[in-house]
């Protein structure tokens, strides 16, 4: 299971908002998938992330929120061998800190109207996304 391997990360992030409840208003759960759906006008993709298609599928929701896109993929590409960072990281990234850049001004939650779901450490559980579309100011 893939989560084993950034169980470190995870647990140094739930230290971080255990110790400073006010991170929490800022450090957000996302989900890469979740994110290219939610870019994508809420519509699942198609493809296999690792294939030619779901590569293709995934890069242009990237290029079309994020016109410098191939420029950070192939940087990282070039950067980092692939047994070190494969390609599907590097979009898995990429989408997360999009969707990052964007929540201030459009944040959507999953599910839909949080309830007070908590985890062990009592911290709340919730996917964040922003929705696809044109960014306008909040409030206006």
């Amino acid at each position: 299971m893939q989560v084993w391997h950034i169980s470190r990360k995870i647990k140094e992030v739930d230290d971080l908002i255990a110790a400073h409840p006010m991170a929490q208003m800022k450090v957000r759960e996302a989900h890469p998938e979740i994110c290219f759906w939610a870019l994508a006008g809420k519509k699942s993709m198609s493809h296999y992330k690792k294939s030619p298609e779901g590569e293709a599928e995934r890069f242009a929701v990237l290029k079309n929120h994020f016109g410098q896109s191939a420029t950070v993929i192939n940087t990282a590409l070039d950067r980092y061998p692939r047994k070190q960072l494969a390609r599907d990281d590097i979009h898995d990234a990429l989408v997360n800190a999009v969707t990052a850049a964007r929540l201030d001004v459009a944040m959507e939650t999953l599910p839909a109207e949080p309830k007070p779901i908590r985890d062990m450490l009592g911290l709340s559980m919730q996917m964040v996304y922003s929705p696809s579309g044109p960014l306008m100011e909040r409030g206006k």
